[in-house]
């Protein structure tokens, strides 16, 4: 993450390595540490990369410990648009908090395109920016925080997390 002057101000490396449909990045990336959040003029960022949208375990983390955006940078596949769409979404709504979704365009290998389909998304689930179909560019939108705020004040629905769901079977007979 670099600020406005282009000084690194810190670095994050992904939490969940892709492990499946016969990769396996751990034999090549070595697995981050933990959670980064930074503070950006006051806004608190929760970084992520990639696979780790698939985990909205630290989504979660990241809004506990005060997060009011998320970015996550990915080379998400063509062939995979619904799960892009409804998690990017979905971490927005679950957590009331804006969402950055970066994704690459362009060719990986033999016949896999990245999706090229990144936006911005507001604490309601509405894309309020985007860049689509497979098109370079830059986007941008006006974030209004103090909104989001307003709606998390109102709708309180994360102060009705449980600190524990213990599983209970049942046998029916």
């Amino acid at each position: 993450m670099l600020n406005r002057d282009g000084k690194l101000i810190t670095t994050y490396s992904k939490n969940h390595l892709f492990s499946y449909y016969g990769c396996d990045e751990g034999k090549y990336v070595e697995i981050g540490k933990s959670p980064v959040m930074v503070n950006i003029e006051g806004i608190n960022v929760g970084l992520t990369i990639c696979y780790d949208i698939r985990f909205p375990e630290i989504y979660r983390a990241y809004r506990k410990a005060g997060a009011d955006l998320f970015i996550n940078c990915a080379a998400w596949g063509l062939k995979k648009p619904v799960p892009w769409e409804c998690m990017t979404r979905s971490r927005a709504v679950e957590n009331q908090t804006y969402m950055v979704a970066l994704t690459q365009s362009g060719y990986i290998k033999d016949d896999e395109w990245n999706i090229g389909h990144s936006r911005i998304i507001d604490y309601k689930g509405e894309t309020i920016s985007e860049i689509k179909d497979q098109n370079e560019g830059a986007m941008s939108a006006i974030i209004d925080f103090q909104l989001m705020y307003e709606f998390r004040d109102k709708c309180m629905c994360l102060n009705d997390i449980r600190e524990s769901y213990e599983v209970v079977y049942e046998t029916l007979v």
